[in-house]
């Protein structure tokens, strides 16, 4: 089931912006506003088949920031207390484009599927699952 999670709780945690998640290099938001300025686009999603460039991944950012989606992101908040304690899995694991869109144009939430602990997601996100 998909729910609307507050994008300002899941950027607190987890922001594409912070992280080195693409080419071991960091996209910023200055990137994303110079490839919407050149109107330089990639609509189709990542391959996992070929790695982008920073500026590669900063473009489908653009685009979804222009044109939008409708499919959601996939969140996992894990479940704490396995393994002997609890460390934060990939928080985001299908979505950082559409996440790092979300951001950029400061939507108030984004529609998600949520799996892992449901009182943890709720505690976490505030989101019941």
């Amino acid at each position: 089931m998909s729910v609307q999670v507050s994008v300002q709780k899941i950027k607190d945690i987890w922001s594409p912006y912070r992280m080195k998640l693409w080419c071991r290099t960091t996209v910023h938001m200055t990137d994303v506003r110079r490839e919407i300025k050149l109107g330089r686009f990639i609509k189709k999603p990542w391959s996992m088949r070929r790695g982008w460039t920073s500026e590669q991944h900063a473009q489908r950012i653009a685009w979804l920031v222009v044109n939008g989606w409708a499919d959601p992101i996939e969140v996992d908040v894990g479940i704490p207390g396995i393994m002997g304690g609890f460390m934060l899995p990939d928080l985001i694991t299908d979505g950082n484009h559409r996440l790092a869109a979300a951001i950029y144009r400061r939507d108030k939430t984004i529609l998600a599927n949520v799996s892992g602990s449901a009182s943890y997601a709720r505690e976490l996100l505030g989101v019941d699952i």
